[in-house]
């Protein structure tokens, strides 16, 4: 059976492990600053995200104001986790947010592309039943109504309001066809079907359906959800060619040509389908480094901004791999440079409350040097050697000795005092939100300690030294 252990008992367990390991060591250090930064980031771009849907959801007509009370009510939900410091909590529900906006975003264009679909393949039967009228008053050698050409050649052009009066226009013409037939044993089978139909009460759509079925028309199907795709999502003025090519094929006479044209424009919509795709994912990247530069303050990232800005509004992609290079080189160094002082400050805050003496510019000098030794006021032999480069997310921690000539017991003596101090900077920088990971460490007393020169320190610098002291105690 396993036993639990209390909070005290954990405290002393990890106090235990990390004073019989507490020789020197590597530690990782995440700032409290930092991970504030990468959950204002994550909030940038739920925002971001939420602007998109807004645009999405308006253009199809489909932005409610409940719909847009309950995302701005999540965000302020995911704002006030910020505000209270649940930074991990944060994380996930931007991520949970972005994930839902875009899948919603996702579904109001299917759903207009299904829509658009719908509406082209009612406007195509309609067109249809129109042709295989005229097929039949032609076969008959009756005069066709002129009405009939009229609906083939403007069905899938007229406006929505119209068809109705087209689809009407059909079932009178169709009756009075009927009426006409001389005996009904003498009607073709297709007129026998739509005898049925009507018989049937069903609309002349259902003829359409018919003639779909029966001829296997699955190029049109397929040319119907493509050109549905393209009008929904793209402009008019990318959408025309397009469409200016389909009314060309709808003027060829000869079937085989029209199947030609046909097959060209589905293979050319398919490939700007795929086109548009990549470029979607592509302004997606560009806006995610768009939301992150703006934690950023300086002006060439503002600049940077901008330029994104501007080709993501005019949805121009030639130019993403140079400005996310740029966008990910600035990040980089500039988070560095951020991550990397905050780290070392809260070292030499943690340090400082210790009792270890920290001058004003110790933090810039470590950054420059990356090595410096901290030693307490009244303490004459020993130090504390912090060592890191660039963006000090990694450090090596260890105590020195200012005196060279070797004394192995006072040494191990210091060296467990330090453990004791060590442990309670780890738990003090925890405490104030900064994580300290030991990543390895050495036992007490397996290595000699390092021995060091004597940091030296003026008067000017104790003076400035207390008054930081001071500040920090009553920050």
């Amino acid at each position: 059976m396993r036993l639990e252990l209390s909070p005290q008992e954990n405290l002393l367990k990890s106090a235990w492990r990390i004073n019989s390991m507490s020789g020197p060591k590597v530690v990782r250090v995440v700032t409290k600053q930092e991970i504030m930064a990468n959950c204002r980031d994550r909030i940038e771009s739920v925002q971001d995200t939420i602007e998109q849907w807004r645009r999405i959801a308006s253009k199809h007509d489909v932005l409610s104001a409940e719909d847009e009370k309950k995302v701005e009510k999540k965000l302020q939900a995911i704002i006030k986790l910020f505000e209270r410091e649940q930074f991990r909590d944060v994380e996930k529900n931007c991520a949970d947010e972005i994930n839902a906006l875009r899948s919603d975003m996702g579904r109001i264009r299917d759903a207009a592309i299904a829509k658009a679909e719908l509406e082209r393949s009612m406007r195509r039967r309609i067109q249809y039943s129109a042709e295989t009228l005229i097929k039949n008053f032609t076969a008959q050698n009756q005069q066709v109504p002129y009405e009939l050409s009229e609906i083939v050649s403007t069905a899938l052009t007229a406006h929505e309001k119209d068809l109705s009066g087209m689809n009407a226009t059909l079932s009178r013409i169709f009756t009075e066809y009927s009426i006409n037939s001389v005996e009904q044993q003498k009607m073709t089978p297709l007129q026998i079907e739509l005898s049925k139909i009507l018989s049937e009460g069903e609309s002349l759509q259902t003829l359409a359906d018919w003639k779909l079925v029966h001829n296997d028309n699955i190029d049109d199907h397929r040319l119907d959800r493509l050109l549905a795709e393209l009008t929904t999502i793209e402009n008019s003025n990318i959408a025309k060619p397009f469409l200016d090519r389909v009314t060309l094929i709808e003027k060829e006479t000869s079937p085989k040509q029209r199947s030609l044209l046909t097959d060209s424009l589905v293979l050319d919509l398919v490939s700007h389908s795929n086109e548009r795709k990549t470029q979607e994912a592509v302004i997606i990247s560009m806006r995610e480094t768009r939301s992150n530069l703006r934690g950023l303050s300086s002006q060439e990232a503002q600049d940077l901004i901008g330029s994104l800005t501007k080709a993501i509004d005019s949805e121009d992609t030639s130019s993403f791999k140079t400005l996310n290079e740029k966008g990910f080189e600035l990040l980089k160094n500039e988070k560095k440079i951020i991550a990397g002082t905050a780290r070392r400050t809260a070292i030499l805050k943690g340090l400082s409350e210790l009792g270890y003496e920290v001058k004003e510019n110790m933090a810039t000098a470590w950054a420059e040097n990356g090595r410096i030794v901290v030693k307490k006021p009244n303490e004459e032999g020993y130090g504390v050697e912090l060592g890191a480069v660039e963006d000090a997310e990694r450090m090596q921690v260890q105590l020195v000795s200012f005196d060279q000539s070797i004394n192995a017991s006072q040494d191990l003596n210091r060296e467990t005092v330090w453990c004791s101090e060590f442990f309670h900077l780890k738990l003090a920088l925890e405490q104030s939100g900064t994580a300290l990971h030991i990543e390895k460490a050495l036992p007490v007393g397996s290595k000699p300690l390092k021995r060091v020169v004597k940091p030296t320190i003026t008067a000017q610098e104790r003076k400035i030294t207390g008054s930081v002291l001071k500040t920090k105690k009553h920050d």
